[in-house]
């Protein structure tokens, strides 16, 4: 399916595309998270975000690995349900890209370099 034959299917009947963390990851930067773009960003990694349904910022992320980062601790890790991925929308919520895949030439930053980036440190290799 090429891309305007995708686009003109998406058009006539929309249906929400949902990402389920696993092979890729999510870091939920919260509500309007604009300190944590500029922190990334810095940092080398900045990968697409996702905003919404509301308010909050989801940062996509190479796989997730468990490294015993407990929920809790900001930011934290979607583990569980699933991402509403834009032009996505659904009663109530919508979602839009912040940062696009497209503006960051498809790069995925590592969740380690985008954990050690959100938390002030720079992970050296």
């Amino acid at each position: 399916m090429s891309e305007d034959e995708a686009f003109e299917a998406w058009t006539d009947r929309p249906w929400p595309i949902l990402l389920r963390p696993g092979a890729i990851g999510v870091i939920d930067l919260g509500p309007g998270g604009s300190g944590a773009e500029a922190a990334l960003r810095s940092a080398g990694c900045l990968g697409p975000i996702v905003v919404g349904p509301g308010l909050r910022w989801h940062l996509i992320v190479d796989h997730v690995a468990d490294t015993g980062v407990r929920a809790g601790d900001p930011p934290r890790s979607v583990r569980e349900g699933c991402v509403l991925l834009p032009p996505s929308q659904v009663p109530r919520q919508i979602s839009r890209w912040r940062i696009t895949p497209q503006e960051t030439a498809w790069f995925v930053p590592d969740y380690a370099s985008a954990r050690a980036a959100l938390n002030g440190q720079t992970r050296r290799d």
